[in-house]
């Protein structure tokens, strides 16, 4: 009996290699987006896994499990309550306007490379922040209506 889930842990565990290395994915973690992303509605089944670059180890990665060239850098905001990221409680509303319940939700905000006079830098899209439902396993992103969340923030890395 033990082999058997020794095996049944083997195979949820996926070697991926992408621009961000090679790393491993347990899909028994998935994260079901009904929605999908923003501008790729087909990418509905994602996990999240700490980010497998020395210098971004801070970030984690938000790789598709339905395409390994799909991954995208994203930066956890630690309390959905921090008056540092909002105005009032605007991420909480908005979980409840998705539903669901603040208590379970966790949000990351995605992160691109932005190149500006020969610089390249990181910025994340803070007006459409992803809520995760940790209970149910489901992800939504949502584009916040408040336009003091720009979509290119700079990143400062820590």
């Amino acid at each position: 009996m033990h082999n058997l889930k020794e095996k049944q842990l083997e195979n949820t565990i996926r070697i991926i290699q992408n621009h961000f290395g090679k790393f491993e994915v347990d899909t028994s973690k998935e994260l079901a987006f009904p929605n999908g992303l923003i501008g790729m509605n087909m990418a509905t089944k994602f996990a999240l896994v700490p980010c497998p670059i020395e210098k971004f180890k801070d970030f984690m990665v938000l790789q598709s499990l339905q395409n390994d060239d799909l991954a995208l850098m994203v930066q956890p905001i630690n309390d959905i309550n921090s008056s540092d990221y909002h105005e009032g409680a605007e991420l909480t509303n908005s979980a409840k306007a998705i539903g669901i319940d603040p208590l379970s939700t966790a949000v990351v905000l995605v992160i691109s490379l932005k190149e500006e006079e020969g610089l390249k830098k990181l910025v994340v899209n803070a007006r459409a922040p992803i809520f995760i439902d940790a209970t149910n396993m489901t992800a939504f992103q949502y584009v916040l209506t408040n336009p003091n969340y720009k979509i290119q923030e700079n990143v400062i890395l820590g």
